[in-house]
């Protein structure tokens, strides 16, 4: 479990960081640019196709990367949520019985939330000045799947 070490004055700047996010997220699926699950490609960051788009398959949002940031990303994402790689992508047995990942594979709808969560924190860091450009997943989530919804009690007075 994530201790919290902030004063609450902090846990009260991070719940309104979270609010913003969330509020942002909004504002994108209702304009549409958040369209992964609609059956649209998402587009991430403007720029030149990355050799991450060009090294693997179905990269849709973080293409722009040098392919070696790939790792990193996946396991920074990972861990702000307190999950394993099949959170996302999809185990598959092979004819000798071996489990490895399919990571191109769409099956899972977990990948497309995370496509959008990637758009919107890109967005948010680009968009906001006041948040610095330090929006990550970890920011709202935690270490937890789902983020808590509202600020912790405040401390008892002793």
């Amino acid at each position: 479990m994530f201790k919290r070490t902030t004063t609450y004055r902090g846990r009260a700047a991070i719940a309104g960081t979270c609010f913003a996010a969330a509020a942002t997220f909004a504002m994108l699926v209702a304009g549409g640019r958040a369209s992964a699950r609609q059956g649209e490609t998402p587009q991430g960051p403007r720029g030149k196709r990355g050799s991450i788009a060009r090294k693997y398959k179905n990269i849709k949002v973080i293409g722009d990367l040098p392919a070696e940031q790939l790792g990193p990303i996946m396991h920074g994402w990972s861990d702000s949520l307190g999950v394993q790689c099949v959170f996302c992508h999809v185990p598959e047995k092979t004819s000798e019985g071996k489990t490895v990942m399919n990571y191109e594979a769409e099956t899972n709808p977990m990948k497309n939330v995370a496509r959008d969560m990637f758009m919107l924190t890109t967005t948010l860091n680009t968009t906001q000045k006041s948040v610095g450009g330090k929006v990550t997943c970890f920011t709202c989530h935690h270490g937890q799947v789902v983020p808590e919804s509202k600020p912790p009690a405040k401390p008892d007075k002793k």
